[in-house]
């Protein structure tokens, strides 16, 4: 009986274990701190600073209209968050394009950096349920 129980709990174990490797090493998504994450919507560049998050807010008028930047949500760690990106002066992208996203926090005043598109959004996309991969 003692050998069952023995056998049961390195089976459990080794199940376990899998759940809980969040990420593989070679994983590109977590690369450089790098997450794929999907523009949920861009900031108006006349938008009323009382409405902006902390990180736009802090920012002059004169910065804020000469800059572009997103709404993006990604998952890290089987949590969604979602975050505030600048983009590139050429960077064109739309909402429901998935993009690589070097994330940082907006609530400590920091900006996300945008990466390259991964995926054209397509019509009729949930970006309200976006997930990542």
């Amino acid at each position: 009986m003692n050998n069952i129980k023995k056998a049961a709990l390195a089976l459990a174990a080794v199940a376990l274990g899998g759940c809980a490797s969040l990420s593989q090493p070679d994983d590109p998504r977590f690369v450089d701190g790098r997450v794929v994450a999907t523009v949920l919507s861009a900031y108006a560049p006349d938008a009323p600073r009382d409405s902006l998050p902390p990180c736009l807010a802090s920012l002059s008028p004169e910065q804020f209209a000469q800059r572009r930047f997103v709404k993006v949500r990604y998952r890290r760690h089987r949590v969604a968050r979602t975050e505030v990106a600048e983009l590139a002066p050429a960077q064109l992208l739309k909402e429901g394009d998935r993009i690589e996203l070097w994330p940082a926090s907006c609530s400590a005043g920091k900006l996300s950096r945008s990466g390259r598109v991964i995926t054209p959004s397509q019509p009729g996309a949930d970006t309200k349920n976006a997930e990542t991969p």
